[in-house]
Parts: structure tokens; C-alpha cells; sequence
């Protein structure tokens, strides 16, 4: 996470940005804490924290595999100089692959995970690595206040919210995050999730599990709960994703990365469930 040091230089660049009436309409992030704690801090000090967000984790700076960890001097001394070079300058020369069970490795992180294609049941558990459990925030900092927002499902601000959205982008722009209802009656953030999953959590039979570590937060979305992306009569919601099917397996209605295959800026769309991809591509061979 961000020292003091860096959480006053990231609320001055905010400051200087209104100061330079340099405002932005939308943000992008990756999705690692500190660069989500800079943009949060950022915004709250040029008073732009209702403004869209998107995060996404190809904006992360650079994993390398199983190097990570290791500094410069370690990996030359075990791979030798030139090897080193090429890793360290090369664009198509990937490291090592990370070992699944690595300190480093981000397998299994629910930040990395979209919802899986194939359906869910009763006897499942989704866990949810939620970065700020509270969809309110941003639009009210004081906790005592959105407490009673929701006790009373007092949403307004949040609907005036993706409003805004509408009127600059002539449609809600929100990503990721986008907000449910839950049982009609509690506003939540699904975070991590992009929007195209949110309809998976709608009557799911698994249990849904919701953890803000840092804030030592736990919740749940019981078995078969009504949850209902928010939207309006003249806007309702879309689950969008990229358009056309996976390059791999031919699905038409998962969830698509965009994946970059060569250095000419040749790219595919691919299914993000990895495990539904490849089964798709044993049944068909």
C-alpha cells in the first residue's frame, strides 16, 4: 500500500489537477491497491470521485513470473547476463512461468477471476475479493451517513450517479463494479466482476462470499437472492463484452479478453474461464 509520503503526493497531484482546472471525466487503473488508493485519493482532492472508473488488470505494471521476488543481481546470477537482458528488454520473450503454489503467484486471486460460464450449484461456494466493499464511498465519505443511506435504501445519489454517466457518455459507462440490488432492498458492489457477470448472480443456487480484508469485512448473497443490476425505464441494463465469439473454441456468449499475438498489434478475443475454453475445445476435437 501507499506510505504517508505517498498518499499526500498522490492528494497534492489531485489539488494541482483542479488547481490547473485539468479535470477528468473518466478514470482508468489497474487493479493493484496502490494505484486504486492514488486514483481514489487523487479524485477525492479535485472533487471528482463520482466520476466513471474502469479497472482492469492489463494496466498492472509487469509480472515476471518466476523471477518475481528476485532482484536484479539474484537473476543474473542464476540465469546468467544475457538472459537477463532478454527478459528485461524483450517484448515477445516471456519469462519462466510462476509455480501455481508461489508466494507471487496470483493464482486462484478473485481480482483475476471473472465468474465462471458453467453454472454454479448448490453445494458451491463463489468467494469475492472485493477491494471497497461499500458503493457509496465515493459519492458519500462519511460512514455514519451511508449506513443510514442504506438502512433507509436511500440510493438517490447513486442514481444521479449513473445518470451522469448517461449524459456524457450516452449510456452508463460503469465497467466493473457495476451496482446491484440485493432482495430489492440493499444497493451492493460486486467488485471485482465486469458487468457482462452480473446477471450470473441473479437466483444463483451457490453461495456468494464477499471479503474486504483490509477492512475486515465479510458478506454474503444467500442461495437463489433476486439481485438486479440498477439502470432505468429509458436506460435499462446491458452485460456488455467484446463482440464476435471466442477465436478458440467458438463461444458466443462468454466473457472475452483481448489477448495481443505479436508485436505488429495483431490480437483475438479469447474466453476468460480458461477451464470452459478448453473443455469446449476437447468436446469439439
Amino acid at each position: 500500500d501507499l506510505t504517508d509520503q505517498g498518499r499526500e503526493e498522490a492528494a497534492r497531484g489531485g489539488r494541482l489537477l483542479a488547481e490547473q482546472g485539468i479535470l477528468p471525466d473518466v478514470l482508468f487503473t489497474s487493479l493493484l491497491r496502490r494505484a486504486i488508493t492514488t486514483a481514489n485519493l487523487a479524485l477525492d482532492a479535485c472533487d471528482r470521485h463520482w466520476i466513471p472508473v474502469t479497472r482492469d488488470w492489463r494496466l498492472n505494471e509487469r509480472h515476471y513470473g518466476k523471477l518475481q521476488g528476485l532482484n536484479k543481481a539474484e537473476i543474473k546470477e542464476q540465469y546468467g547476463d544475457e538472459q537477463f537482458m532478454l527478459w528485461r528488454r524483450s517484448y515477445d520473450t516471456p519469462p519462466p512461468a510462476i509455480d501455481p503454489d508461489d508466494t507471487y503467484s496470483q493464482t486462484g486471486e478473485a481480482r483475476y477471476a471473472d465468474l465462471p460460464e458453467v453454472p454454479l450449484t448448490e453445494d458451491q461456494i463463489l468467494v469475492y475479493q472485493v477491494p471497497i466493499p461499500e458503493p457509496l464511498r465515493f459519492l458519500e465519505p462519511r460512514e455514519t451517513e451511508t449506513r443510514r443511506m442504506h438502512a433507509l435504501s436511500d440510493y438517490g445519489l447513486m442514481q444521479v450517479r449513473l445518470y451522469e454517466d448517461i449524459a456524457r457518455h450516452g449510456e452508463i459507462a460503469t465497467a466493473y463494479a457495476y451496482p446491484v440490488k440485493v432482495n430489492g432492498r440493499h444497493v451492493m458492489d460486486p467488485s471485482p466482476i465486469p458487468r457482462f457477470d452480473n446477471p450470473k448472480m441473479h437466483m444463483n443456487p451457490a453461495i456468494q462470499l464477499f471479503g474486504a480484508g483490509r477492512e475486515q469485512r465479510i458478506y454474503a448473497v444467500p442461495p437463489w437472492t433476486e439481485v438486479i443490476s440498477l439502470d432505468f425505464d429509458d436506460h435499462p441494463f446491458t452485460p456488455s463484452k467484446a463482440a464476435g465469439c471466442c477465436a478458440l473454441c467458438g463461444a458466443e456468449n462468454s466473457y472475452l479478453d483481448e489477448v495481443i499475438t505479436d508485436d505488429q498489434g495483431g490480437r483475438m478475443f479469447v474466453c476468460s474461464d480458461t477451464d470452459f475454453c478448453t473443455s469446449r475445445q476437447e468436446d469439439a476435437a
